[in-house]
């Protein structure tokens, strides 16, 4: 078996070693069975083919309800960056968001609100191109009130002044909370309904960027995690843990984590005892954009946008082809090993115990 040495100058860092703390335990070590790179190299020589199996292809639909988290967000982050919605080539002359202004941000807030939209935007476009024909226009979008709506059933009160997501930075982040994490719960639930291996890398690629994009927001929302939410005196933490208690009752899973954990260590990533990212279906990703609705309301008053192709089509043989499941998941384990010791070490002091180094 193939571990990490242990390094002699393996140390502890300081003074950030809450999000170093954080990063670790995200990580989610396994035990190899083997070399890695020897695995790769027999298996390209010799390759199991997997057992053909059929079932129903849902990826056109998969896409669709993509596309309507991407629409939601992308006007939401071109409202708050650029003070516009999305324009009507990548709208497809869908009715214009309602609540859409620009948000009041400082020129380093305003720089993540612009990076991400353009990341948005260009989801949209890449999801309009690959759909063709399926596409649909943006469905009616709420990016204003729905926020109201959703602070005051978050803290089980009505806000005053009414909770506006473009006021300040901290307000900003505390908007974009409500959406990253469910876009990476969306397409991880999504992962092992689709067929063709290309939508699984698109849908994949997405997902690392909305991860990306929530720890980002967390990241910015850590400093401030004692403070009050001004202009209300309840303080981020508190405000955050709200926002996740509503998206897990309402989405009816234990499915969500707040800013910091029980011990009060900083949450990067919400992740199950595995280290892995949540999951969640289309209903229950529904039933959080319709903030506790079941067919429209929320930022979706109409519902969502979607087209007759959206129905599962007929069976399609899975392609056969070689199994490599587990030189895989053996080279992602050499990776595993290298991040777990270097933040371990930082964090710590100490690199992983002879149980997780094998």
């Amino acid at each position: 078996r193939h571990s990490l040495a242990v390094s002699p100058h393996c140390t502890a860092a300081s003074p950030e070693r809450s999000t170093l703390q954080a990063t670790y335990t995200s990580v989610h070590m396994a035990r190899s069975t083997g070399p890695a790179l020897l695995m790769l190299m027999l298996v390209a020589l010799v390759p199991s083919l997997r057992a053909q199996t059929s079932k129903p292809n849902l990826d056109v639909a998969i896409l669709q309800f993509a596309l309507n988290l991407e629409y939601l967000e992308a006007n939401f982050y071109s409202c708050a960056a650029f003070g516009t919605p999305l324009n009507a080539s990548l709208s497809g002359g869908g009715p214009a968001p309602t609540g859409c202004k620009k948000a009041n941000l400082t020129a380093p807030a305003l720089a993540y609100a612009t990076a991400i939209a353009n990341d948005e935007i260009e989801h949209v476009a890449f999801l309009r191109a690959a759909l063709g024909a399926s596409a649909f226009p943006q469905p009616l979008l709420n990016v204003g009130t729905a926020f109201v709506a959703a602070a005051n059933a978050a803290l089980s009160t009505t806000l005053s002044p009414p909770f506006d997501a473009y006021a300040t930075d901290l307000l900003f982040y505390h908007a974009a909370f409500i959406f990253e994490d469910v876009g990476v719960t969306a397409y991880k639930g999504a992962a092992s309904l689709l067929t063709n291996a290309g939508t699984l890398t698109t849908a994949a690629g997405i997902l690392a960027t909305e991860a990306y994009h929530g720890g980002a927001i967390r990241t910015l929302l850590f400093p401030s995690a004692n403070s009050p939410a001004t202009p209300y005196s309840a303080t981020v933490t508190q405000v955050i843990a709200a926002i996740s208690a509503l998206r897990a009752t309402v989405s009816g899973a234990a499915d969500d984590q707040g800013l910091v954990n029980a011990a009060g260590g900083f949450v990067v990533a919400p992740t199950d005892a595995n280290g892995l990212a949540f999951s969640r279906n289309m209903t229950q990703v529904m039933s959080i954009v319709y903030l506790g609705g079941t067919t429209m309301g929320g930022f979706f008053p109409d519902g969502l946008g979607m087209s007759a192709t959206a129905a599962p089509t007929t069976p399609t043989a899975v392609v056969a082809k070689a199994n490599i499941d587990i030189a895989v998941l053996q080279f992602a384990l050499n990776l595993e090993y290298l991040e777990a010791n270097f933040y371990s070490c930082a964090a710590f002091g100490t690199s992983l115990n002879a149980s997780l180094s094998g």
